[in-house]
């Protein structure tokens, strides 16, 4: 993955009431960089552009280069990062504030990357119901390998079948960090039907693929990753 630039400045001014008009103001809002058994870092961001890369394909695993520019820092500091946590506006659900993760390019991340869902069921058209039991994968991987999401391809699942995270095809770049029986996704049976009364009380395993994006693979966007 190329990173994406996001210009911040420091900011000196750390007094509460200075934080607090700042996030009213909405334009621009505070931030701090943390990691990397560094002092953390005030920053403040402006919104547009951070929320710009917040709806690409990577989401808020984008890894960024934050570049600073203030008079004060010469030459212009880059620092890579990540997207940590968000505080928002209980009424408008704005992003009011962000906190930053220093990343090192050549040691691994553990992140949260969303499932994307591709294909229909046949158990579904025969009147079964998707359910899916897992919205992200924790994973761990080097930052250039972050994939957009995880596709799980449910064009082969009948009824009562499922795939579990043992069922997923093994990218040597990326460590799943679940155990292999968590299920993701299942066809369940209707209550009342002939069908539930002899099926299994657990989704069965289902031998369709389920692959793991690579960068060079993105074309949607995600959803949001918790």
């Amino acid at each position: 993955m190329e990173s994406q630039i996001l210009e911040v400045r420091l900011r000196t001014d750390l007094k509460k009431n200075k934080v607090k008009k700042l996030k009213r103001k909405g334009k621009n809002v505070p931030a701090v960089l943390y990691g990397e058994e560094k002092e953390p870092l005030p920053l403040t961001i402006e919104l547009r552009p951070y929320k710009k890369i917040l709806h690409g394909p990577f989401g808020r695993n984008t890894i960024l280069t934050l570049k600073i520019k203030d008079a004060s820092v010469k030459p212009v500091s880059e620092i890579p990062a990540l997207s940590y946590q968000f505080e928002t506006d209980s009424l408008t659900d704005e992003i009011i504030h962000v906190d930053f993760l220093r990343i090192d390019p050549k040691k691994p991340l553990t992140i949260e990357a969303p499932i994307k869902i591709k294909g229909l069921a046949p158990g579904v058209k025969t009147g079964g119901i998707l359910v899916q039991k897992m919205r992200t994968l924790k994973i761990q991987t080097l930052p250039a390998d972050v994939p957009p999401y995880i596709e799980i391809d449910v064009s082969g699942l009948e009824l009562g079948k499922g795939i579990h995270v043992g069922d997923l095809t093994k990218n040597p770049k990326i460590t799943l960090l679940r155990k292999e029986t968590d299920l993701i996704v299942h066809v369940e049976i209707p209550r009342g039907t002939a069908e539930e009364e002899t099926a299994a009380p657990t989704a069965e395993a289902s031998p369709e693929t389920a692959t793991v994006a690579t960068p060079a693979a993105a074309s949607g966007t995600p959803a949001k990753a918790s």
